[in-house]
């Protein structure tokens, strides 16, 4: 009979993707108040200039975040994460700017807006590369 329990490979795995993950989040909680600010100014830009420009901002926001949380994967781990980062990045900022946009009043969201509009906005990305069926 086989004994259940965390061996030390699972356990060892599951400290470096929590670093992986801590990585990302803490250099895109930082780098996100200087993205935040870009993209107010960016707001106020026509719609289509403005919705050409997003994706540039989100890729790179991306990048970073992507690539600080992917060094923890013996630094190669930094690629794969800058790339993955950068196209999620491109993706969801564009599609959360615009939806900001549209249901902001006097360029604020009002309260309870928020959080429908970032989990949804995350999960729609998820869902996108995991392949599960949207419609």
């Amino acid at each position: 009979m086989m004994e259940k329990g965390v061996e030390s490979d699972e356990l060892w795995l599951l400290l470096l993707f929590s670093l992986v993950v801590l990585g990302s989040t803490v250099t895109g909680y930082f780098t996100g108040k200087i993205v935040g600010n870009i993209v107010a100014e960016i707001e106020r830009f026509s719609w289509p200039l403005m919705i050409a420009l997003l994706p540039f901002i989100g890729v790179t926001w991306g990048i970073i975040a992507g690539g600080a949380g992917g060094i923890f994967i013996f630094l190669f781990g930094a690629i794969p994460g800058a790339v993955i980062g950068g196209a999620v990045g491109a993706f969801a900022l564009t599609l959360f700017t615009i939806a900001h946009r549209l249901l902001n009043e006097g360029g604020e969201l009002r309260r309870g807006k928020l959080p429908p509009l970032a989990i949804g906005v995350s999960a729609l990305a998820a869902s996108i590369i995991l392949g599960f069926p949207i419609s």
